[in-house]
């Protein structure tokens, strides 16, 4: 049995140490011991004895840190564990798309009220179907509107993820390209729809792509480029993903097989930067292109106003118009009352409150004319 002293220690020492010397056991293990200040939270082998150190109890929060850096890429004890992991992981029912069945990047709603993934749902119409992917009914019409709440919170499910992988490339790097799980975690994470151009901000601005090439994982960084990872960001130092491969083969002279695999992925990396970035200028393109459409449709609104209004000054229906309004007919009795014969230079009021303008025009019409003829009789008998 283990001998351990079990006197208190004086409280007011914060990283007392006792060290203790036993056999050599076939298990390593610790045990917390006595007073509160004391624990036995270390044991390790050295020169064949075990040599137990007795100190202050650690941080809740360092050690769940180191935790989380050691779980990150461990190899799965089994099937359950992977199964738990990609559950943990997986988006939720309203941020997948019910075609590709992947995370939404540019949700829409189709005329069936459903929301799909613009590239998908234009496939499928572009495939000739014209039933509901969901509902199998038929669609009138192929309009798409955009899904701004489901694009947010699919955003946020994407950017989650995405961090979570690049501390997972950050960590492989740090243990110079160990990864005991030959990149399980990282083939969950880009399924479930983590996105892999999240930068570093705690480095230089480097992406999961720039740590795996860096690490010396080739085989890792192949895994982001079968999930259409991004290859043209450039850290802060304006090294691209293509260039870090590059060093990298440079590095690996004495290795013929190594060169040659970070030669051909080098290769693939400036091909595919290639792509992205015509595909990028194409939508630049088009992008303006729209944005000069629209601004074209708005001068011709604005030129058709400004014609309909030169027409306006015509007279239609006895009411003389212009650029004050229609000139109804009145009694004008006041002449401050006039401005309010111009009734079209004013928004028209409410129904009801139509109605009661009527019914007071009506009224007063009926009160003066009754004064006139007073008037009138008045002047005659006298």
């Amino acid at each position: 049995d283990l001998s351990v002293d079990r006197r208190p220690t004086d409280p007011t020492t914060t990283h007392s140490t006792t060290t203790h010397s036993v056999e050599p056991s076939e298990h390593v293990w610790s045990e917390r011991c006595g007073d509160r200040d004391a624990e036995v939270d270390l044991v390790i082998l050295h020169c064949g004895k075990m040599v137990l150190s007795s100190s202050g109890p650690p941080s809740a929060g360092s050690a769940s840190r180191q935790s989380d850096l050691n779980d990150e890429c461990q190899a799965f004890r089994n099937e359950d564990d992977r199964d738990a992991f990609s559950a943990s992981i997986s988006p939720r029912k309203e941020l997948v798309c019910p075609v590709s069945m992947e995370c939404f990047i540019d949700p829409v709603v189709a005329e069936d009220g459903h929301t799909y993934e613009r590239k998908s749902i234009l496939t499928w119409f572009h495939c000739g179907k014209t039933r509901s992917p969901v509902t199998n009914e038929i669609m009138k019409g192929r309009s798409l509107v955009p899904n701004r709440n489901i694009s947010t919170m699919a955003l946020a499910h994407r950017e989650e993820l995405g961090n979570r992988l690049l501390r997972i490339c950050r960590r492989i790097r740090q243990l110079d390209g160990r990864c005991d799980d030959g990149g399980d975690r990282i083939e969950l994470l880009l399924d479930a729809g983590a996105d892999p151009a999240i930068r570093d901000n705690t480095g230089a601005g480097q992406t999961a792509l720039h740590h795996l090439i860096r690490a010396g994982r080739a085989d890792l960084a192949r895994i982001l480029l079968r999930h259409a990872g991004s290859v043209l960001a450039v850290d802060e130092s304006g090294e691209s993903a293509a260039d870090a491969a590059e060093k990298m083969t440079g590095q690996s002279t004495k290795n013929q097989s190594a060169v040659s695999e970070w030669y051909d992925l080098a290769k693939e990396l400036r091909r595919r930067a290639k792509i992205e970035k015509e595909r990028e200028d194409a939508r630049a393109r088009a992008r303006e292109r729209s944005n000069e459409e629209h601004r074209e449709r708005q001068r011709e609104l604005a030129a058709d106003e400004r014609e309909r209004s030169r027409a306006g000054a015509a007279t239609a229906g006895g009411a003389i118009r212009g650029g004050l309004g229609s000139l109804e007919e009145g009694w004008g009795y006041f002449p401050s009352l006039s401005a309010l014969q111009f009734q079209d230079s004013i928004p028209p009021p409410s129904p009801s409150l139509a109605d009661w303008e009527r019914r007071e025009k009506k009224r007063l019409d009926l009160v003066l004319r009754s004064i006139a003829v007073v008037v009138v009789l008045y002047l005659i008998l006298c």
